[in-house]
């Protein structure tokens, strides 16, 4: 991979990635991609997450309030 044709960096280069990261060879020519691996959550909104070392959320879900409890936090002024 060239990523400059700069002769003050004569070595090769290597790019590789970790197990987050998902390199593509677009082919000759073509263009290499970086892109993050998808982390197993749906996109959307939820009231609980779990996020990772690196900030990435993980795991997600809904919290369900029984309706007696919304009228009791309701009244506390939550």
């Amino acid at each position: 991979m060239v990523l400059s044709p700069n002769a003050a960096i004569p070595n090769a280069r290597t790019l590789t990635g970790s197990t987050n990261i998902e390199i593509t060879d677009g082919g000759a020519g073509g263009a290499a991609t970086l892109d993050l691996t998808p982390s197993g959550v749906s996109a959307g909104t939820y009231e609980s997450v779990t996020v990772d070392e690196k900030g990435r959320v993980t795991a997600g879900s809904a919290t369900a309030i029984p309706d007696g409890n919304i009228k009791r936090l309701l009244f506390m002024g939550y």
